[in-house]
């Protein structure tokens, strides 16, 4: 429960803050990280995949503050992080009901 409520606010905080979000201040802020900009940039793109934040505009975030190669490399690692927290966040938030209603519906379908 706690977990689909920060899902939703997370969101509308942002909204609301949008003033104070840009480009430049988020360059700004991977690249004061130093070593650990991309680790920052991995966890910045696999949250905004969760929260169905733009990946064209992280990507080519990424590619403009660590390059073509490393901004590839961040770029799909974070991806994939992301996709790997929504299945997870779908698997424990929802639960086994749909999983249950696609399991009677192969049931039906099968041939033979």
């Amino acid at each position: 429960m706690a977990l689909g409520l920060a899902l939703f606010l997370v969101p509308v905080a942002g909204l609301y803050r949008r003033e104070s979000l840009s480009w430049e201040a988020l360059a700004l802020w991977l690249q004061e990280l130093g070593w650990a900009g991309p680790l920052g940039f991995i966890l910045l793109y696999g949250l905004g995949t969760l929260l169905w934040f733009p990946g064209s505009i992280l990507t080519l975030l990424g590619g403009a503050v660590f390059g073509l190669w490393a901004g590839t490399l961040y770029t799909l690692t974070g991806a994939t992080l992301g996709v790997g927290l929504a299945f997870l966040t779908a698997r424990f938030l929802v639960g086994p009901g749909p999983s249950e209603k696609c399991k009677a519906g192969w049931g039906n379908s099968r041939p033979g």
